[in-house]
Formats: C-alpha cells, structure tokens, sequence
C-alpha cells in the first residue's frame, strides 16, 4: 500500500486520484480533525500486485470493493469542502436599492418625530375656511401615525369647531351617525368635499376675476411686497394663465413711478410676458427707492461744520 499527504490544490487532486481519509496538518505529525486546515491523505491501492495469486475475477471484485468504498468516501469529503466554502465565503447581504418611496417613507418617519402646532379653534368663517383646511392638512402629513384610520382625522377636526357656524357643521355630522348608525364623513375626503363647499367664498374665481377688472386690487399706500402676495391670490383664483395679460395687470396696479422705472431700463428689463420677473425687478425697485431715501434723509441732517 502506497499514500503521499497532499492539498485541495495539489496536481494529484486535479488528476483525480481517490481521496480516502481526511487529515489535520500539524508540522510533521497528522492527527484527526474535520474542519479547514486540512490535508488529503490519498492511497493507492494496486490489487494485482498486492495479490499475485488471485486470478482476474477475484481481483476485478476486490477493485469494485475498494472503489464502493472511495465513492463514499469522497461523498463524505465533498460535503465537508461544501461547508468549509459556505463559513469562507458568507453570503453577502443583498444591496438595497434606494428608491422614491423608500424616500418618501423616510420623509414620512422623520416628519412624525415633529410636534407641528395643531391648527386655531374656526367659527365658521368663509374668509378663515382655507386656513383652517390648509393647517389641518399640513398636521395629519406631520403626524400621520397619530391617525388609526380616516375616521380618526374626521373627528379630531371637529374638535377644533367649537362656535358658530362650524360647530353646526360638526354637530349635524354626529348627529346623523347617532341615527344613522355609520359616518356622515367616513374618509377625510369626503369631509374635505362638505368642508370646502360650506366655508370656503362662494364663486371664488368670478370675485377674483372681477377684482381684477377693477381698480380694488391697486397697490396704493401697501408695500410692493404686500400688493405682489394679494396679486398672485388673485391670478390664482381667477385661473388667468396667459403672461402677457398677467403682466399688464401687474403693470396696471403697480405705482406709477414703480411701474414707469422698470419698463424704462435700458438693461435687464423684464420680458412683456414673463410676471415673475416683474415681480422680482419690482422688488428691487422698491428696495432702491427705501436705500435712496434713507440715503438723503441722513445728508439733509447732517450738518456741515466750517472750521475758523
């Protein structure tokens, strides 16, 4: 019997020679150990010349023998390098792919960390709707885990209607759930739909638009600021979308020596139909205008000592 120690990667291995015995390398001893480092102890076994005086059918069975044995045995040895690969080369943990909604949850539970102010109690008031509406929105998106369900959002809004025509509204609405048996507003939605129609001004865009027809909107004795902030509400409301009659709209509410300086600049004058260049070149007119003014206030009180 013949047998040489050899590695996984030695020539022998990749020529095919049987493995029959796995083995812990320790300097120049072996001794039995199952796991990595290991070497190979491989055996030959030669029946023919062991056995000279078997003839060639007992020696044909002893090979089949020997070779049933080495099949098992590299089964076993192949398992084992299976495993010792597997703890050598752990599986990585699959990437993950940053996308929109993971952002947009990430905005979500970061925003629910925040304590936004709950809105003002309302009254009723159609001029106050859209800011009652518009403060209970921006809460429920800053607090949506406060929320179970839409029906959670119906009710905590109707706390905040305590007066006049608002608590009618909420009033009416619990009342019919104590006959009716189910929500007057099941989803917020459906709340947001009554609410809009009872409290927000009635024909909105027809009152837009005939304020814009008229001298009511001008900016008058307001700061450009003041008079560009009730403007854009107006156009907003209106649905005017064209930039050239925005534009001559703007123009025309302007103050006359505001107005007449920016369409006279020789240099960066505003386009006939581009309204938020105007309002900017407006701005800065009116800044202009201050720093010039304080600028000679401060020299007319200034006076000027001659010396003797």
């Amino acid at each position: 019997m013949r047998g040489i120690a050899l590695t996984v990667e030695n020539p022998h291995w990749k020529a095919g020679d049987w493995i029959i015995d796995v083995r812990h390398f320790t300097g120049n001893q072996l001794r039995p150990f199952p796991l990595f480092p290991i070497a190979l102890k491989v055996v030959f076994r030669n029946a023919i010349n062991d056995s000279p005086e078997m003839d060639n059918g007992k020696r044909l069975d002893a090979l089949e023998r020997d070779f049933g044995r080495i099949i098992m045995q590299l089964s076993a040895i192949n398992a084992t390098l299976q495993s010792m690969t597997k703890l050598s080369n752990p599986t990585s943990p699959p990437s993950t792919q940053i996308t929109g909604t993971m952002m947009a949850n990430d905005t979500l539970n970061a925003g629910s960390k925040l304590k936004p102010a709950p809105p003002s109690d309302f009254d009723g008031d159609r001029t106050k709707g859209r800011a009652f509406l518009n403060s209970c929105e921006l809460y429920i998106r800053l607090s949506p885990d406060r929320f179970p369900n839409e029906l959670a959002k119906v009710y905590w809004a109707f706390t905040y209607m305590k007066s006049d025509r608002a608590y009618a509204f909420a009033d009416r609405a619990i009342r019919h759930e104590g006959k009716m048996g189910y929500p007057r507003f099941p989803t917020w939605t459906a709340f947001r739909t009554d609410f809009i129609w009872e409290f927000f001004p009635r024909n909105e865009a027809q009152r837009a638009i005939t304020c814009l027809e008229t001298t009511t909107y001008f900016q008058g004795k307001r700061s450009v600021d003041e008079y560009i902030d009730k403007f854009k509400d107006l156009v907003d409301l209106s649905g005017y979308t064209d930039g050239l009659i925005v534009v001559v709209k703007f123009r025309r509410g302007l103050n006359p020596e505001i107005q007449d300086y920016i369409a006279q600049m020789m240099e960066g004058r505003p386009g006939d139909d581009n309204i938020e260049a105007w309002y900017s070149a407006a701005s800065r007119c009116e800044e202009n205008r201050m720093a010039n003014a304080a600028f000679h206030s401060s020299s007319r009180s200034t006076s000027y000592i001659c010396p003797c």
